[in-house]
């Protein structure tokens, strides 16, 4: 698997199961991808910013970075949070609501900072890192005073990024941003087993490529353009097709699947659409029973 079939994945199953005690170790990954999601959608609006997304490192320790920008000669990391509701701080922790606490992200900034600053001297890159914690869900409310206030923005501050991350020195920027990539180790996949759903358990049909919803979007027969009911957005019958394909590419890995069973997914009437989707866009096997997979993934 590469780097970010886990974010594919946990994003991949938004809508498609319900949501109960059994699986909150996945729903809990589900919101964490969704607020790495939602502040990558902001960071995209705003062309010069340079920033990276997930990354890996090993310094002293493996440690990991869900946004690093570069602007002006300096250096911003980024910790995304996805919490829900009522929050208090605290020194070493901070508490919800239902008094569930969760190790100060602080904490980690902090750690994620001093093993930046070691890959930096390595490649004689001296400049400045500022930390930023980010809680990217419109429902979190501090109950508390927020320690560090002027690191933490909050999702209605999100307006913010351009006057704090702009580059006004792109292509340097990038070049510094290039060597700092150089140094990427990946490692996580070594020690985390992906925590699947059972196939059985998620649901199939047509999913919005935009709001992520599920029967938002009604394919007719012999009509090209369709709405979504919930976001008013307007796709290609063959967009529609091909976002939803991919996400059951995505969803079935190295397991991959049939021509049926995509038909089945996307609940098609129009079999030569599905067919030229996963014979264009997948790689498969076999001849006359032939099964698709994402294109570069490792089979055993």
């Amino acid at each position: 698997m590469n780097f970010n079939s886990d974010f594919l994945y946990y994003n991949a199953l938004q809508s498609r199961f319900e949501a109960n005690n059994s699986n909150y170790e996945i729903i809990n990954k589900i919101h964490g991808y969704e607020g790495e999601r939602i502040v990558d959608n902001h960071l995209k609006l705003h062309g010069d910013i340079v920033y990276k997304h997930n990354l890996e490192f090993i310094a002293t320790n493996p440690f990991q970075i869900d946004f690093l920008i570069v602007h002006n000669n300096q250096i911003s990391i980024l910790e995304v949070k996805h919490y829900y509701g009522d929050f208090e701080f605290f020194d070493q922790y901070i508490q919800s609501a239902h008094h569930n606490r969760y190790p100060s992200p602080f904490i980690q900034l902090k750690k994620g900072k001093i093993n930046l600053q070691q890959i930096l001297l390595e490649i004689d890159i001296n400049l400045p890192i500022n930390e930023y914690l980010i809680f990217s869900n419109s429902t979190f409310t501090a109950k508390s005073s927020i320690l560090k206030r002027s690191q933490v923005l909050l999702k209605s501050e999100f307006h913010k990024f351009p006057k704090l991350f702009q580059s006004k020195q792109i292509t340097r920027d990038k070049l510094i941003l290039k060597q700092i990539m150089q140094k990427q180790q990946f490692f996580s996949h070594k020690f985390k087993q992906r925590i699947k759903l059972d196939f059985s358990l998620i649901k199939k049909g047509i999913k919005c490529p935009n709001c992520k919803k599920l029967y938002t979007i009604s394919i007719e027969k012999n009509k090209k353009y369709m709405i979504c009911i919930q976001c008013k957005n307007t796709f290609k019958r063959r967009t529609v097709y091909y976002f939803n394909i991919m996400e059951l590419a995505v969803i079935k890995g190295e397991e991959g699947f049939t021509l049926q069973e995509a038909i089945q997914w996307c609940e098609a009437e129009n079999v030569y659409s599905v067919r030229r989707i996963c014979n264009e866009f997948l790689e498969c096997e076999g001849q006359r029973y032939k099964r698709y997979y994402l294109k570069n993934i490792e089979r055993s």
